[in-house]
C-alpha cells in the first residue's frame, strides 16, 4: 500500500490509550565545592502514592516509573538548603538526567532547613553576582521564532539586541561592538560558533539544542575568571550523554535535517557518548518564495560531540567539540555596466563565500583532597575563510575585476583551575590560561586602473602571538544576607607587550525573603583580534600596530531582584560603562574604531598605524519582569533604556552605530494538556519586539554633487532608520507514545509581514549629476515547520 507523507502524520497524531512513565536519575553534590552528596532525599511533589528516593554513596540517585508530564522535584540534605526543581518536563522518548548542586547553609549547626524556592534565574557559575543569569537551552527553545538557537534566545534578556534585523545574528550587549563578547565552549575561549559570521553576523548557530546543557550569559562586571572581553560572556556547556540507556532524537525542519545519538560504551562502564549532526535543508524556503539572501544559495552543516570518560583513580575525562561548514553562492548577469552604461555583452558577477570552524578540546577534573578539585582544559580551534567575488563582461568593454578574502585562524589553549572550598563561609579558585594564536589572511583585489590595465592589490598578515591570563577569586558569605565576589585578573598580550591587572567586585544583600540588592565593579581588557597588529605599509616594512595597549572598559553595575512569588520576580539595574584606550584611525582617513566594528568588519585591513585614542561610555537602565513557566504559562518582559557614545582623541561624544537607545521584549506562552492520559500537550507562544532604528551617517549632497563622487557627513551616526519591531507565533504539538516522543512545531517569524528596513546606501549618478538613494527591505514572513522524534 502506498503512503503519503499526510498519512504517516496522521498515523503519529492518532490518540493511542497508554499509561507512559520514565526514569529520572541524576547526582547531587555540593554546589561550590563540587563533591557528591551521599543519602540526600529527592521526592516528587504531590505524588500519590509518593515517589522518592534517596541518593546512594556516591551522590547517584534513580526514580523509577515517574509519570510523564511537567514534574516538581524536592531536594534536601540535613545542612544544606532544600531547593525546589519545578516543571522538569518528562518525557516517555527520554530518560531525564539532573545534576544538582545544594548549597550549604551557614545555619548548619543548629540543622535549620531552608526552602530556597525556584531559582530558575541562578547561574550554574556559583562567583555570579550580577548582570548574569542562566540560560535553560530546553525551556528557552518555546521562545516562539528562537529556533533552537541560543544567540537569538538571550537576545530576549534585557539589555540585548540583535540590532534590528532579521538574519543578522549579532549579539549586540549595552550599545557595545559584537566583536567584543566573549565566546566560551567548556570553560574556554572559542571563535564565534555561528554560520555565516563574514556576512550576516552569524544568522544560524553551530550548536545544536540537543547537546547544550544549562548556560550562563553575562552583561556586566562579569567574574575575575573571565578575560579578554569587553561586553559581555557567553559560557556555553555540553550536557553528559546518558550511559545507562541509548537515545535517539531525529528533527526534520526547513531550516535543517539532523538526528542526535547518545548513549553508554559499556555496561560496566560509566563512560558516554553524545554526537549531534544536522545538514541544511533551507532550499525548502526558497522553494516556497521565502528568500533568507538576495539572490544567494545558502548551505550548512555542524557537527557537535561530546564524550565523557570517568575513572575511578585519575578523574574524569571528556573529549568535546564541534565543526562547522557554511557556503554562499550567488550569481547574476547584466546587460549594462555598474554606471549604467550599455556594452556589447554581458556583465556576469559571481561571489562564493566558504567559512569553516573547527573546535576540539580534552577536558579534565579531578579531585586532589576533601573539598579541593582541579580542572584541566587543552582545546584548538580552527577558524577558515574563502571569500571571492568575480565580475566578468563577455563583450570587450571592461576586462575582469575581482576580490578575494582568503584567511586562517589557529588558536592553542591550555586552562586549569583549582577550587577549594573551606566551608560554608569561604570559596577560593585560582586559575591560568595559556593561548598561543596564530594567523594568516590575505586580501586580494583587481581592477582596471584609468586606461584599463589591470592592477592587483595585495595586503597581507602573517604572524603568531601569546597571551597569558591568571586569576585569583573569592566567594565569602558573610551572612544568609551577605555574599561577597571579589578578585583579581592579569592578562598579558605578548605582541604589544601590554598587560593589565583587573580588580573585580560583586555584592548581594537580601533585605528578606523577597527582597534583594546587589553591586558589581569591575575593570576588563581585551586583545583585538591579531590581525590588527600585524598590519605592514609594504611588506619590507616593520608592523604598523605593535605598539598599541590594551582595549579597556570599566564597569559598574547597581541591581534590585523582588521576587513577587515564588514563581514570579522583578528585576532592575541600572549600569554605567566607561570604554577607553580603544585602536582607532586618529588621522581621520578611514574612520575605522573598534567601537563600532560589526563582526563582518574584522577581516577589513587598513594600513594606516592605529593609536588608543578612542574612548566610549554606556549607560542605561533595564527592567525584567518574568514569570516561570508553572501551570503551563510564563511570560517574559523586559525594557531597557540606554545611551551608547563614543569619541577620538578630544572630539565630541557622537552616537555609536549600536545606539538604538531602547529595546523592549514581551514574549509569553500557555501550553494545554489534551487527552484523558495527558500524554499529549499544545502549546501557542508568541512575541514582539521594539527596538530603536538602525544609525547611519547622513550624506552631504552639496559636497557631493561639487566633488563628483558620495562625501558624508562629518558627524557620524545622526540618522536612523525607522523603528525595527516584529511579531512572532510559535505553535507546539507533542504527544508521547510507549517509548517516544513526538512534537510537531510551527514557528512564523514576522507573522504580520512588517517590512523593516535596512541603512540606506548612497551613489553619485554621473549621468544626472545627483545622489540617489537606494534602501533595501528585510525579510517579510518567515514560517519555519519541524518535525522531531526522541525515543
Amino acid at each position: 500500500m502506498k503512503l503519503n507523507f499526510f498519512s504517516i502524520i496522521l498515523f503519529f497524531v492518532l490518540p493511542f490509550s497508554l499509561s507512559a512513565q520514565q526514569t529520572v536519575r541524576g547526582v547531587i553534590t555540593d554546589k561550590d565545592s563540587k563533591e557528591i552528596i551521599p543519602f540526600a532525599n529527592i521526592i516528587i511533589k504531590n505524588s500519590n502514592p509518593s515517589i522518592g528516593t534517596t541518593s546512594d554513596e556516591s551522590g547517584k540517585f534513580v526514580l523509577n516509573n515517574v509519570p510523564i508530564g511537567k514534574q516538581t522535584f524536592i531536594v534536601s540534605f540535613v545542612g544544606y538548603e532544600t531547593i525546589t526543581l519545578s516543571n522538569i518536563n518528562v518525557t516517555a522518548g527520554k530518560e531525564v538526567l539532573l545534576n544538582i548542586g545544594l548549597i550549604e547553609n551557614l545555619e548548619s549547626l543548629n540543622e535549620v532547613v531552608v526552602l530556597a524556592g525556584k531559582k530558575k534565574d541562578k547561574t550554574v557559575n556559583e562567583f555570579a553576582t550580577v548582570s548574569a543569569r542562566s540560560l535553560n537551552v530546553q525551556e528557552a527553545n518555546k521562545y516562539a521564532a528562537s529556533f533552537g538557537d541560543p544567540a537569538r534566545q538571550v537576545q530576549n534578556f534585557a539589555g540585548v539586541t540583535g540590532n534590528g534585523d532579521d538574519l543578522n545574528n549579532e549579539i549586540v550587549i549595552r550599545g557595545n561592538s559584537p566583536n567584543t563578547l566573549l565566546w566560551r565552549l567548556e570553560g574556554v575561549e572559542v571563535p564565534n560558533p555561528n554560520h555565516f559570521v563574514y556576512s550576516t553576523g552569524g544568522a544560524v548557530s553551530m550548536l545544536s539544542s540537543n547537546v547544550l546543557d544549562k548556560t550562563d550569559f553575562f552583561t556586566s562586571a562579569f567574574p575575575a575568571e573571565y578575560g579578554n572581553g569587553l561586553a559581555g560572556v557567553f559560557d556555553l556547556r555540553f550536557r553528559k550523554g546518558n550511559n545507562k540507556k541509548r537515545e535517539t532524537t531525529i528533527d526534520a525542519g526547513f531550516l535543517g535535517l539532523g538526528i542526535a545519538t547518545e548513549g553508554y560504551f559499556s555496561k560496566k562502564s560509566e563512560a558516554s557518548y553524545l554526537i549531534n549532526y544536522r545538514y541544511s535543508t533551507v532550499s525548502i524556503l526558497d522553494k516556497i518564495g521565502v528568500k533568507l539572501s538576495e539572490g544567494g544559495n545558502l548551505n550548512y552543516q555542524d557537527l557537535n560531540y561530546n564524550i565523557n570518560l570517568p575513572t575511578s583513580k585519575i578523574g574524569t575525562f571528556n573529549i568535546y567539540g564541534l565543526y562547522g561548514k557554511n557556503i554562499i553562492k550567488s550569481s547574476d548577469t547584466a546587460s549594462e555596466s555598474e554606471s549604467g552604461t550599455p556594452t556589447t555583452g554581458n556583465f556576469q558577477n559571481s561571489s562564493n563565500n566558504n567559512v569553516s570552524t573547527f573546535i576540539t578540546g580534552l577536558g579534565h577534573r579531578i579531585f586532589l583532597k576533601d573539598r579541593t578539585y582541579l580542572k584541566t582544559n587543552i582545546s584548538y580551534s580552527l577558524d577558515g575563510a574563502n571569500l571571492k567575488e568575480e565580475t566578468k563582461n563577455n563583450g570587450v568593454i571592461d576586462p575582469l575585476k575581482g576580490s578575494e578574502f582568503d584567511s586562517k585562524i589557529e588558536a592553542l589553549r591550555l586552562s586549569s583551575f583549582i577550587n577549594h572550598k573551606f566551608n560554608a563561609k569561604h570559596t577560593i579558585r585560582t586559575g591560568v590560561t595559556l593561548s598561543h594564536l596564530k594567523e594568516k589572511t590575505i586580501s586580494y583585489h583587481t581592477g582596471s586602473n584609468d586606461i584599463g590595465h589591470l592592477v592587483p592589490t595585495n595586503d597581507k598578515v602573517d604572524g603568531n602571538s601569546t597571551i597569558f591570563q591568571s586569576y585569583f577569586q573569592w566567594k565569602y558569605r558573610a551572612t544568609d544576607k551577605l555574599t561577597l565576589n571579589s578578585g583579581l585578573h592579569f592578562l598579558h598580550f605578548a605582541k604589544t607587550n601590554s598587560s593589565a591587572v583587573e580588580p573585580r567586585l560583586g555584592l548581594n544583600y537580601k533585605l528578606n525573603n523577597k527582597h534583594s540588592l546587589s553591586f558589581g565593579a569591575g575593570l576588563h581588557s581585551r586583545a583585538e583580534r591579531l590581525s590588527t597588529y600585524l598590519v605592514k605599509a609594504d611588506a619590507n616594512a616593520q608592523f604598523l600596530n605593535t605598539n598599541l595597549g590594551l582595549s579597556k572598559a570599566l564597569h559598574y553595575v547597581l541591581g534590585y531582584n523582588w521576587r513577587l512569588s515564588k514563581n514570579t520576580h522583578f528585576k532592575v539595574e541600572a549600569y554605567y560603562q566607561n570604554l577607553f584606550n580603544l585602536p582607532v584611525d586618529n588621522t581621520g582617513q578611514t574612520g575605522y574604531n573598534v567601537i563600532n566594528a560589526q563582526l563582518f568588519d574584522v577581516f577589513n585591513i587598513t594600513d594606516i598605524p592605529l593609536t588608543n585614542d578612542g574612548k566610549g561610555k554606556n549607560y542605561g537602565v533595564e527592567f525584567t519582569l518574568e514569570r516561570f513557566i508553572n501551570k503551563g504559562f510564563y511570560y517574559l518582559t523586559t525594557l531597557s533604556l540606554y545611551d551608547s557614545k563614543y569619541k577620538i582623541g578630544n572630539s565630541s561624544y557622537y552616537n555609536t552605530r549600536f545606539n538604538g537607545n531602547y529595546v523592549f521584549n514581551f514574549l509569553a506562552g500557555k501550553e494545554f494538556k489534551i487527552g484523558n492520559k495527558s500524554n499529549k500537550t499544545l502549546g501557542v507562544n508568541a512575541k514582539f519586539n521594539l527596538t530603536g532604528g538602525q544609525r547611519f551617517t547622513a550624506i552631504d549632497e552639496a559636497a557631493s554633487i561639487a566633488n563628483q563622487t558620495e562625501i558624508f557627513s562629518t558627524i557620524p551616526y545622526t540618522e536612523k532608520v525607522k523603528d525595527y519591531y516584529r511579531l512572532d507565533l510559535g505553535i507546539n504539538y507533542q504527544w508521547n507514545k510507549k517509548k517516544s516522543t513526538h512534537s510537531l512545531g510551527l514557528n512564523i517569524q514576522n507573522v504580520t509581514n512588517r517590512l523593516n528596513k535596512t541603512v540606506p546606501d548612497y551613489f553619485y549618478d554621473d549621468a544626472t549629476n545627483k545622489i540617489t538613494k537606494t534602501t533595501t527591505e528585510l525579510n517579510g514572513l518567515l514560517p519555519v515547520l519541524k518535525y522531531s522524534i526522541n525515543f
